[in-house]
């Protein structure tokens, strides 16, 4: 059994319309999918890179904790998760953990 500390990171929620972080929409899940290509989420970016200076402002004393965690629903083609992992680590987050769902969310 493999078992770690718990751990406070920005969420990132991935379903079967949208990629949101902090409560706003910053893809449309299907445009994503339909492109193979690995692009980034450049909202996406632009959110976790203001969530890294506002933690920086907060915790002037800490290091950032370069974590972030995808949590997806299991119906989501892998090209989506995919593209925001490559996103959050083009905005410094290179550390993601994943957390599924297994049954969709509608």
């Amino acid at each position: 059994m493999n078992v770690d500390q718990l751990f406070s990171a920005p969420v990132i929620t991935v379903d079967r319309a949208s990629v949101i972080f902090a409560g706003k929409r910053v893809a449309d899940t299907a445009i994503l999918a339909a492109d193979a290509a690995l692009i980034s989420i450049e909202p996406l970016i632009t959110a976790l890179e203001t969530a890294s200076r506002n933690w920086s402002l907060l915790h002037s004393r800490q290091p950032l904790p370069k974590r972030v965690i995808l949590q997806a629903d299991l119906s989501v083609d892998l090209r989506v998760p995919r593209k925001v992992t490559y996103s959050a680590a083009r905005a410094g987050y290179p550390d993601v953990s994943f957390a599924v769902n297994r049954v969709a969310r509608p």
